[in-house]
């Protein structure tokens, strides 16, 4: 299966020892989350998630230079989309 990945212009190949058609894989993913409990959230956590680690790499001189800080830190973090 060849789907269009969250991000990106790239592409996820899914290799399995049998095709899964889109309707099938809709149903196990589906299966899969109401087999296993996963809670609501109350609130989307990414921004909070985005401060503390541009906030930790402002701190991190010795270890991360600049170049590699700017290639870190996203500018508008998005949680990925579930699509199934």
């Amino acid at each position: 299966m060849v789907a269009k990945a969250d991000e990106g212009k790239t592409c996820v190949i899914m290799y399995s020892d049998v095709i899964i058609y889109s309707d099938e894989y809709n149903k196990k993913v589906h299966k899969f989350l109401k087999e296993n409990s996963f809670p609501k959230l109350q609130k989307d956590p990414t921004d909070k998630y985005q401060k503390l680690t541009t906030k930790t790499l402002q701190h991190s001189d010795l270890i991360v230079n600049n170049k590699q800080k700017k290639y870190l830190i996203q500018k508008k973090p998005q949680p990925p989309d579930l699509r199934a």
